[in-house]
């Protein structure tokens, strides 16, 4: 990131640094809009993720991109590229961003 990128989000934090939970609770995002938050008890394992993709991502993509322009990014956890994982993208028709493994810099969430 650059020192521009990195001036951004620390002005973007403070702005909202008085937020309350509720504001918070965003599990997803897009140059568009939040999506929703998946409370998850238990730790995530390639059929939950799948029913994470089947049950919310979905419709979220649905919703926020009806005429079907989207990517979809997931950061290469193990859930994330498990053989049911991969069915529920091609089923669904997902249309997944290619991403390095464990780079962190990169990701979008890690720098918010």
């Amino acid at each position: 990131m650059t020192e521009m990128h990195h001036q951004a989000c620390l002005e973007w934090v403070l702005a909202h640094r008085n937020w309350i939970t509720r504001k918070w609770r965003r599990g997803c995002f897009s140059w568009r809009e939040f999506g929703p938050i998946v409370l998850l008890k238990d730790s995530v394992t390639g059929q939950t993720h799948a029913k994470i993709i089947q049950d919310y991502v979905i419709p979220t993509l649905d919703e926020h991109f009806p005429r079907g322009d989207r990517i979809f990014q997931e950061d290469n956890a193990p859930p994330h590229h498990s053989k049911v994982t991969i069915a529920a993208h091609k089923n669904t028709k997902i249309v997944v961003l290619q991403w390095p493994a464990q780079t962190p810099n990169l990701n979008p969430i890690e720098n918010m």
